[in-house]
This record gives C-alpha cells, sequence and structure tokens, in this order.
C-alpha cells in the first residue's frame, strides 16, 4: 500500500497517501485496519533471496589465469 499514518491524536490520524501524494485525516478505526491490512503478509518480489546478502572483502579480487585459445 502507499498509505503510512503520520501523526495519531485523540481526535483521529493524519496519513499520508504517496500514490495521490496527499495527507489525509481519518478516525483511529480506520487507521487501526488499514495498519491490519498493510500488516498482512505478502509474498516475496520474484527473483529476491531470503536474508542479508554478504559483504564483500575489501581486500583484492583473486588473479584469474589466463586462458589460451588453444586451451593449454
Amino acid at each position: 500500500m502507499n498509505i503510512k499514518v503520520k501523526v495519531r491524536t485523540a481526535h483521529g490520524t493524519i496519513v499520508w497517501d504517496a500514490k495521490e501524494k496527499k495527507s489525509s485525516f481519518i478516525s483511529n478505526e480506520e487507521a487501526a485496519k488499514l495498519e491490519k491490512e498493510q500488516a498482512a503478509p505478502q509474498k516475496p518480489a520474484a527473483g529476491k533471496t531470503e536474508g542479508k546478502a554478504t559483504k564483500g572483502t575489501k581486500g583484492k579480487a583473486p588473479a584469474k589465469e589466463k586462458e589460451t585459445a588453444d586451451g593449454e
């Protein structure tokens, strides 16, 4: 979803809609429903792997051996 809760008050909640690029004032009950909808598990995007990627080292990469055209 493109809507984020910005400020909660006793009278309602101010939310930001990134798609429409505007803020709105909604009731706290509506904001609670909105948060439940956004918290629902979503399918991960295709091609993304789970977990963190490992960091590369700061050292030099190992030298590659040159191959000749005849495979020797």
